[in-house]
């Protein structure tokens, strides 16, 4: 179900950890830190980097490819944290030279890691079960994970038509389930690119949103509510810091979603009457949001 792919979308930034690629083992949510202003690679992995004396606009580290070590280069003119967040662009090398560094670290040692194509005679030597859909569903809405969202989209996708899908058809095949499970919910303007939202082409309206939300507000999920796995205001998740006085904590239960200029929510309201409400709120400033959409500039 999860074909491998370099990167969940084309949009925004080189370097933006919460962009990786995607592979049938997502270690770590495929990132990895730089320590130092670009010195040191944490967990010590195989990974080269490469320093520059220049600036990029913004870019931090630029992807340069590598098959058995994966090379980034690092651009000494940008403002560098002492420590910085990188997407791996090979969940695959990532995965097999993360576990080689952890057994190590145990005293066993493992070959190099080299791609080879899946042996299908392989012998299982172990299974290990993930954690249950309701745990991962939570915990990609807690901290805005894309990676477990994309993940949880093609297994979905492949669990309805088992065939291995693209994101993008995927997330078309999403939508088609949703017209025909909630058929009240009008869907005519809404358009679906991945699972994440990490793309300009996701598109719903707020009364749609609102119109959905209605409908999965009183849905279980074995013993869970769908209210259940959104944060709460003043307690948890994005909200955790919002209207935190002790008169409005513990009212709105809710979902962040943002990229550069815009800026959304949307879930519940309960009000002092005890009424229930949902809601949607979609924030864009579309002047500046259009320019950088066009292409790297100084300007942008």
């Amino acid at each position: 179900a999860l074909a491998y792919t370099k990167r969940l979308s084309d949009l925004g930034l080189e370097d933006q950890p919460d962009n990786p690629s995607m592979g049938a083992l997502n270690v770590e949510f495929n990132r990895f830190s730089v320590w130092g202003r670009g010195k040191k690679i944490h967990p010590p992995l195989d990974i080269i980097l490469k320093k520059k004396n220049k600036s990029s606009n913004g870019l931090k580290f630029e992807y340069l490819g590598g098959d058995t070590r994966e090379v980034w280069q690092v651009n000494k003119k940008e403002k560098l944290k002492y420590i910085e967040d990188i997407p791996t662009r090979n969940s695959s090398l990532f995965s097999a030279n993360y576990f080689r560094f952890l057994a190590a670290r145990h005293g066993l040692k493992i070959p190099e890691s080299k791609k080879k194509n899946w042996n299908e005679k392989g012998k299982v030597l172990a299974k290990h079960n993930g954690l249950p859909l309701s745990r991962l569903a939570y915990l990609g809405l807690e901290y805005s994970n894309n990676l477990i969202a994309e993940t949880l989209l093609k297994r979905a996708a492949k669990e309805k038509t088992k065939k291995i899908l693209s994101s993008k058809d995927a997330a078309l095949k999403m939508l088609d389930w949703l017209k025909s499970e909630y058929k009240k919910v009008d869907w005519n303007s809404a358009s679906f690119e991945n699972g994440s939202g990490l793309s300009l082409n996701n598109q719903v309206s707020a009364q749609t949103m609102v119109e959905f939300l209605s409908a999965l507000s009183e849905h279980q999920y074995g013993n869970l509510a769908f209210l259940s796995l959104l944060s709460i205001n003043a307690h948890s998740g994005g909200l955790a810091r919002r209207l935190r006085h002790p008169d409005m904590a513990y009212r709105v239960d809710g979902k962040t979603g943002s990229l550069y200029y815009v800026s959304n929510l949307a879930g519940y309201l309960i009000a002092k009457s005890g009424k229930k409400y949902a809601y949607a709120i979609f924030l864009t400033n579309q002047t500046k949001r259009e320019q950088l959409n066009s292409g790297n500039s100084k300007k942008n």
